[in-house]
């Protein structure tokens, strides 16, 4: 599954890819052929990520509601940011997302172009019912993507913020 939006690629990384990235060396960056960039794979990421990996190697097929998807921009052929889906679709078919711009392309939309992009992927393959998205009350730059792809704020306690999006079909 590759979605496109005016600036960007965005695409989940398989088996592969994904140990690419893991391996933070370049190694990603060269295989892609994008411009390499400093990123920094999050700390609370690291296990997660290398978890998913492993599970990977038995179901490469579904890889794509399973991994870290990363956003490619067009014209820079940079990666700007990344997001995965958090946990497995769940009954009730809500799912929940997570994710990061790369310092250097802060506040430029980058994110909120790759969630409307996911939102309009997921509407069209009838994925899931909605997506919902925890973010700290202090990050108004989260905040103002959720808001701006029509995310409700449905939960908030002193250390967190809970956002629904209900997916159109």
């Amino acid at each position: 599954m590759e979605i496109l939006t005016k600036r960007l690629k965005i695409f989940p990384l398989n088996f592969s890819l994904l140990s690419l990235y893991l391996a933070n060396n370049k190694s990603f960056e060269t295989f892609l052929n994008i411009e390499p960039i400093e990123y920094q794979i999050h700390e609370d990421l690291i296990v997660p990520l290398k978890f998913i990996n492993k599970k990977l190697i038995d179901d490469n097929e579904n890889y794509w509601y399973q991994s870290l998807w990363i956003m490619i921009e067009t014209h820079k052929n940079a990666m700007v940011g990344s997001f995965m889906l958090k946990g497995k679709l769940k009954k009730s078919k809500e799912i929940e997302i997570g994710y990061g711009t790369e310092p250097m392309f802060h506040n430029q939309g980058y994110m909120t172009e790759a969630i409307s992009g996911l939102i309009k992927g997921f509407e069209e393959i009838n994925f899931c019912k909605s997506i919902i998205a925890e973010t700290l009350p202090e990050n108004i730059a989260s905040h103002l993507v959720l808001t701006k792809n029509g995310f409700v704020r449905i939960k908030n306690k002193k250390e967190n913020f809970w956002w629904r999006k209900k997916i159109k079909h």
